[in-house]
């Protein structure tokens, strides 16, 4: 058995004897076949530098070892040069081969080859041997290497299960008999090291073949809520079978939120954003896509969570997946290496049961499919609806067929989507059903699936103004209709989500509208819970939320950013986080709920920097123009706008004592404020200071926990500078190039940290992925950490304990020892589809949150430092304030259910109108008197009131039915009106 941590690509064997040391030229030359060592083939073999020996680079080790002894006496490292002297060796705990498996060779004769079971509390190496601490000029030769047993008393250790035997027989060794070969107790193997072998009193854990020393706890991260859904698509939601929870996709996550109590489950191991969702009838299998170049599909158990099947789909990218309703049959769409769509079939009835998931067929067509479903009584049957074209699909003896339905005058239609008629009357076959299908046209064709006929059609027309003439008959209206993106069926009714914001609930006739709700962004996509009682809905902007028909109330689930988040800033005392995205939207959002609270909107402006004023309700922006704002929230008010700078602004902080504020922007320009008065002034301006080729980030600025020095990168991007903050008097400028003696290229810094004031550091990220520790008051190098990321750091951060370390790279964060004493000082942590751009602890030290594609909310679960008193902690999300001021809305436990969504839709403010006259409108509340009636974010109608929007028009079957919503009087704002208002 071999017992590795890394990924075995290949394993062979032979009868040859290998001498990896031996070049093919030396064996020309030399001729070692003749005394039986063979060199390494070319796919084995490893790189030497040339002037360099390949022993002095690396151990290799043969197993079973040469001599007279049995295989199982020994392990031998094979090198060359003098046996070593093993006299002063120490030793490790032995361990036991509890498994000797014969094998025979090509002559017939049999070999035992004797399973290897590892112990130990040392670092160590593949097969156990003890690393050096050191880089060595000559190899350590050990032919016999006693062992090892601790004499230190330190933590306990981690023992293996059926080890119990095997400590009792282990007894401490003194340092006399340290190089005597121990009797094995069931002529086991025993592992050794030499005595140079560090002795640390760290804690050991199991890593497979041996122990390492290692960051406790595992994990120590634990992903607790994202806000954000969709990333490729915002149209796939799924209920779940027993109506408690959706599952939508959030970028390279799949995420499980129950509806009542707000808890979120996840689903990890994509590596690009998630395409396409599909349940089966039972929501007990779960099949997720994957998009780009490399699209995979996988398939989840559900109620457990787990991956049961990975599986290349032979298609660049899926767009759409469907479930048969007995999880046997999977169908997916997508595009070729050619741009052509494709269809695959794949066979997953054998997945449950450990099986693998088979291809059944697939299809080249050239017709456009945007939805396709697998008909849900009968496995072999599909239906596809696109541009031009609603096609019946069939799977039969091994090929998949389609024809097309006749469509008529309605033939050069886009169709968006499709739903079967649900419930089976016994009088009728079970294909006897009505399939129905939208267009962005506004029409809903009634199709025969039987007959393979259309029946009816019906079209949804905007309101004409009021004075105008109606048509007197509904087919001949020449005006474009409002299109419809989702349709969703259940046994009594009909949803349908279309561009103008609306969901509408119809009766199956579509005689009149019952029930309708308004959103601020076209409908993408609807899905009826299945009990019939809840709609689901999502918009384009990535909302969430869902339609409750008893009580007609409506309920936002999530609210996200349509695009990447830059930065984030997080304050302690009103639990509150700001965020700042390339969608032109600052956004406010209550870590407590973690619902919106507000929504500030740049019309032509993108934000770049955020920061909350650390002990006032106050938070600055800055912007891609050169113009840093100030607002106060407690009274939705601008405070002030400086326009001191002129390009980007790439640095926005604030001095922990609420006194200074600073900003920089791409030109190299440092600002400093006063913050001593609610409207912000201007200290002092320095030009040519910050670096304009270090590019832009949250940690451009920082300034150390006592608010005496500030550091930042510049004025190039080779050199760290530190000022003093109350006058930009600099004090120390470091030159971080020179600092790499060995170095072949010039080091250049990325990104700063000050450690916790007592210890005095400045950390530094590099370009050669590296972080450099700094006495923050000489610039003397401390000490370095190599290959921290692939790329280099994006964003560093410590805790207020200077034990922990934050890291974010390329896709990944990873928490670090500060004081690197383990083997395996880090944890690796993913999730991100997009790199991260910032991360940071949340004030109370309790949680990280990580931004980038979404926004991850992580528990952070170290252990408390030994000797610290125990931490008052009540609700996990509230953070403790410096004052000894309590918040109003704290509690002594913890709450027991997330709050529900607010009443009202988050406030809006419009930045871009800061020039008008009059700032006090520049923050405009939810229209809270027009949406009494409505929970959420939505406005909802009911027919038969008054106010209905919907004017229905009946006619001959034979005729079109028109269905025309009139404008609402009552309407808060315009469906195509922005939310900028």
């Amino acid at each position: 058995k071999l017992c590795s941590n890394l990924l075995v690509k290949n394993l062979c064997t032979s009868d040859l004897v290998f001498d990896p040391g031996v070049t093919f030229s030396e064996a020309r030359r030399a001729d070692p076949a003749c005394r039986g060592v063979f060199p390494m083939p070319r796919e084995m073999a490893f790189p030497v530098p040339k002037g360099e020996k390949w022993h002095d680079l690396y151990d290799y080790i043969r197993f079973p070892s040469e001599g007279t002894r049995l295989p199982y006496d020994s392990i031998q490292k094979s090198r060359a040069g003098p046996a070593a002297g093993t006299a002063g060796d120490a030793r490790l705990p032995c361990c036991s081969v509890h498994v000797c498996i014969a094998v025979k060779s090509r002559s017939g004769a049999a070999q035992a080859v004797p399973r290897l079971c590892l112990c130990g509390g040392w670092k160590t190496d593949l097969w156990g041997f003890a690393l050096p601490q050191m880089p060595r000029q000559c190899p350590v030769v050990t032919k016999t290497i006693p062992e090892v047993h601790p004499t230190a008393p330190g933590p306990l250790r981690a023992v293996l299960a059926g080890d119990q035997e095997l400590q009792k027989n282990q007894r401490p060794h003194s340092s006399g008999d340290a190089g005597q070969s121990p009797a094995a107790c069931d002529g086991g193997i025993h592992v050794y090291a030499h005595q140079g072998a560090p002795r640390s009193a760290l804690t050991a854990t199991v890593s497979g073949f041996g122990f390492f020393q290692r960051l406790l706890p595992d994990p120590i991260l634990k992903l607790r809520t994202i806000i954000g859904f969709g990333g490729c698509s915002t149209k796939w939601v799924l209920w779940t079978r027993d109506n408690a929870a959706v599952v939508y996709p959030c970028h390279a996550v799949i995420v499980t939120l129950q509806i009542r109590t707000g808890e979120q489950r996840f689903f990890i191991g994509h590596t690009d954003k998630v395409s396409a969702l599909a349940f089966n009838g039972n929501s007990t299998l779960l099949a997720s896509a994957q998009a780009g170049p490399l699209s995979v599909v996988r398939l989840w158990d559900f109620p457990t969570g787990s991956c049961l099947s990975v599986f290349k789909t032979h298609v660049r990218s899926l767009s759409s997946l469907s479930f048969s309703y007995s999880g046997a049959i999977l169908c997916g769409v997508g595009k070729d290496g050619h741009s052509k769509t494709m269809v695959v079939v794949w066979n997953a009835a054998q997945v449950t049961c450990g099986g693998e998931v088979a291809m059944l067929a697939k299809a080249h067509t050239d017709v456009d499919i945007q939805a396709l479903k697998i008909a849900f009584f009968d496995d072999t049957r599909m239906v596809s609806c696109g541009r031009d074209n609603v096609r019946l699909w069939r799977v039969r003896s091994g090929a998949l067929r389609s024809c097309p339905v006749s469509l008529g005058e309605y033939h050069s239609l886009e169709f968006t989507d499709l739903a079967f008629e649900e419930g089976h009357a016994a009088e009728r076959e079970p294909e006897d059903r009505t399939l129905f299908v939208c267009s962005k046209s506004g029409h809903v064709l009634e199709v025969d699936y039987k007959n393979v006929c259309m029946r009816s059609a019906r079209r949804l027309l905007p309101a004409q103004p009021q004075g105008c003439r109606r048509q007197d008959k509904a087919g001949s209206s020449a005006g474009p209709g409002i299109a419809i993106n989702s349709i969703s069926i259940s046994s009594t009714f009909c949803a349908t989500g279309s561009e103008d914001g609306y969901l509408r609930l119809w009766p199956l006739d579509f005689s009149a509208v019952v029930l309708e709700a308004e959103h601020e962004a076209p409908v993408s996509s609807v899905c009826i819970s299945p009990d019939s009682c809840k709609v689901l809905c999502t918009t384009a902007a990535g909302s969430l939320g869902y339609l409750d028909i008893q009580s007609r109330a409506y309920n936002t689930l999530m609210r996200s950013h349509e695009d990447s988040v830059l930065a984030f800033s997080v304050e302690g005392i009103w639990k509150q986080m700001a965020t700042v995205s390339r969608d032109n939207t600052i956004r406010v959002w209550d870590l407590t709920s973690m619902q919106q609270l507000y929504d500030f909107t740049a019309a032509e402006e993108t934000p770049s920097a955020v920061a909350f004023h650390p002990t006032q309700q106050i938070l600055a922006c800055g912007f891609d123009s050169g113009m840093v704002r100030t607002f106060s929230l407690a009274a939705s008010d601008l405070l002030v706008e400086h326009k001191q700078h002129r390009s980007d602004i790439t640095g926005l902080t604030f001095s922990p004592d609420g006194n200074f504020m600073f900003s920089s922007c791409l030109q190299g320009t440092l600002a400093l404020y006063s913050c001593v008065v609610q409207k912000s002034q201007v200290l002092r301006v320095l030009g040519n200071v910050v670096a304009r080729d270090a590019g832009s980030g949250p940690d451009a600025l920082v300034v150390s926990g006592d608010s005496r020095l500030l550091a930042f990168v510049g004025p190039s991007k080779y050199v760290v500078t530190v000022m003093e903050t109350c006058s930009l008097d600099e004090l120390l400028r470091v030159d971080i190039s020179i600092l790499d003696l060995n170095g072949t290229a010039l080091d250049s810094a990325v990104r700063v940290c000050f450690a916790p004031v007592p210890r005095g550091e400045l950390l530094v990220s590099t370009s050669s992925n590296k972080i450099l520790v700094l006495d923050a008051k000489t610039g003397r190098l401390v000490r370095e950490v190599s290959a921290v990321h692939k790329l280099s750091c994006s964003s560093l951060v410590l805790s207020k304990d200077g034990r922990y370390l934050l890291t974010a790279g390329d896709k990944v964060i990873k928490v670090w020892d500060y004081q690197m004493r383990f083997d395996i000082s880090s944890q690796v942590y993913i999730g991100h589809s997009e790199p991260v751009r910032q991360v940071a602890f949340t004030p109370d030290q309790q949680h990280v949150v990580s931004v980038g594609d979404a926004i991850f909310l992580w528990d952070f679960l170290a252990l408390p430092a030994e000797g610290s008193p125990p931490a008052e902690y009540a609700n996990p999300l509230l953070f403790t304030a410096g004052s000894s001021e309590k918040p109003k809305d704290a509690s002594e436990t913890p709450r027991q259910t997330v709050p529900l969504p607010s009443l009202s839709s988050p406030p809006c403010l419009d930045v871009s109108s800061a020039h008008r006259a009059g700032c006090q409108s520049i923050f405009s509340e939810s229209d809270k008197e027009e949406e009494a009636d409505l929970p959420g974010s939505s406005r909802m109608v009911v027919n038969g009131d008054k106010d209905a929007s919907v004017l229905v028009e009946s006619v001959r079957n034979e005729e079109l039915i028109v269905v025309r919503p009139k404008a609402s009087q009552e309407s808060s704002r315009s469906p195509g009106k922005s939310a900028n208002g």
